[in-house]
Order: C-alpha cells, then sequence, then structure tokens
C-alpha cells in the first residue's frame, strides 16, 4: 500500500500508511482541507478531499467561497478611502499623533475579527492557515481569507486600490515628501511646511473669515517670537483672496501625543 505525505503548519510531514491517515483523520489533525500526496495522484500536493482518503473523513465540506457572505470584507476595502475622506471632510485642526490611526486600527481589527468567524462558520479548517492570527493586518488577512476559502483574491486587489487611492485623497503621497505630514519628532518649526498648512486651515476656519468670502492664498515671513519647552510662538502674515494682508500670531504647542496650534489675527 503506497505511503503518504501531508502538509503541516507549512512543512511536509511522512511518509505515513493509509491506516495512520485514517488515525489522524479520526483525530481531526488533518481534515479534508489538508494538502496531501501519494504515489500515483499527479505531481502536486492536493486537498485530501479529492483524494480516495475522502471518504474516511466524517465532517462534511466548507461552503464555497461563493456562499460565504463578503458584506464584512468589503467594509475592510472601504476603511482606507472612506477614513481619508472622512478626515478631509472632519478638517482637524489639532492632530493626534496617535488617536486617528489608532481609531482605524481598532476599527479594522474589529471587522476583520466578526468576518473571521463568519468564515470558520462556514466550515473552513483554520489549522494551517491560522486565519486569525492575522486579522490585525489586513492585505494579509484578506490575501489568507482568499487562501482558504479557495476563492478569487479580487478583494485584495480591491483594498490595495483603496489605500492607494486614501494616500491621493489625504494628500499623504506628496505631504510626506515635501514636508507637510508631521512625523512625530519634536515641535514642528513656525515656518515648517507642516506647521503652514495648519496655519492657513486655521484661518480658512474663521466665522470673520468664512463671512467675508475670502480664504487664504499664501503664508509669508513666518518666523518665531520665542520658544519655551514644547511650545513656540509664532507670527507670519497671511494673503487672502481679496488681496490683503493680515498678521497672525500663532502658538505650537506639543502635549504627550498631540500637535495643538492656536491662531489670532492681529
Amino acid at each position: 500500500m503506497a505511503d503518504w505525505y501531508y502538509e503541516r503548519t507549512g512543512t511536509r510531514a511522512g511518509p505515513v500508511e493509509e491506516a495512520e491517515m485514517h488515525q489522524l483523520l479520526a483525530a481531526g489533525t488533518i481534515t479534508r482541507d489538508t494538502l496531501v500526496w501519494s504515489s500515483g495522484i499527479g505531481r502536486d500536493f492536493v486537498p485530501l478531499g479529492d483524494t480516495a482518503l475522502a471518504p474516511a473523513a466524517t465532517e462534511p465540506p466548507p461552503l464555497p467561497a461563493g456562499a460565504v457572505d463578503d458584506s464584512l470584507v468589503w467594509v475592510l476595502v472601504a476603511i482606507p478611502l472612506g477614513s481619508a475622506i472622512l478626515e478631509q471632510a472632519v478638517g482637524r485642526t489639532s492632530i493626534s499623533l496617535w488617536g486617528w490611526p489608532l481609531a482605524i486600527f481598532l476599527v479594522n481589527l474589529a471587522v476583520s475579527v466578526l468576518d473571521e468567524r463568519r468564515v470558520l462558520r462556514s466550515g473552513v479548517s483554520d489549522r494551517s492557515i491560522r486565519l486569525g492570527a492575522w486579522v490585525w493586518l489586513v492585505p494579509v488577512y484578506l490575501y489568507q481569507r482568499a487562501r482558504a476559502l479557495r476563492g478569487p483574491r479580487y478583494y485584495v486587489w480591491a483594498w490595495l486600490a483603496s489605500f492607494a487611492a486614501s494616500l491621493v485623497v489625504g494628500g499623504e503621497a506628496g505631504s510626506l515628501l515635501n514636508g507637510e505630514t508631521y512625523l512625530g519628532t519634536g515641535v514642528p518649526a513656525c515656518d515648517s511646511r507642516y506647521q503652514i498648512r495648519q496655519v492657513r486651515q486655521l484661518f480658512d476656519g474663521l466665522d470673520t473669515v468664512k463671512a467675508a468670502g475670502i480664504a487664504s492664498s499664501g503664508v509669508t515671513n513666518a518666523r518665531e517670537l520665542g520658544a519655551s519647552g514644547d511650545l513656540r510662538t509664532c507670527a507670519a502674515q497671511i494673503i487672502a483672496t481679496n488681496a490683503q494682508s493680515y498678521t497672525v500670531v500663532y502658538t505650537v504647542d506639543r502635549r504627550d501625543d498631540q500637535i495643538l496650534t492656536n491662531m489670532q489675527i492681529r
């Protein structure tokens, strides 16, 4: 009787006799999804469920990929672009270094865990892929999910497209290069691109500015008036769309994991 080999946590186990394979099946060590090989079944490992050992497997096969609800997967796909659009719409003037990314991470984690439970209820074996180990890293989780269900991987590419689009919407692709994104080191300089961006957003958000129907078109002469610890006091000239120049004084304050900017027009 031919000997059998089987996949075990990424390694090739065997050879074992067919009787022992039946014992492994009965113990739950291997399942219908386990990759196996024996002489006479071809060059490649195949799922046990596709071999002569299948009748000995007592559990029913998992549902096909098309029968598993993918709604939570599409929520995961939408999160990168959706969160970038929301961030732009809200227009944060107090930038949290960790709060916003942590919130997005926790939402991703919660949705991934809920989806993983849904996949496991479809009958998929998690012994070799360990789907639950990847819920914290969305693109890898989506790839492993597709492997577990033996389904198409189009939602992996959809997530990557959503992530790329979020960089464009959020302006991060360019702002990382030109200095408009604060990377969490020290207190931003008064004339840094990051801080100029914050000052313009604050100016444009003032009620008096909105009421006048104007907006900032540029910032000149940004300079530091003084500094004490993690607090900078700065001044600048804002050029508005009405061709007028406004003198503003603003403070840049680092508190714990946040950069706070406050501004007054003089």
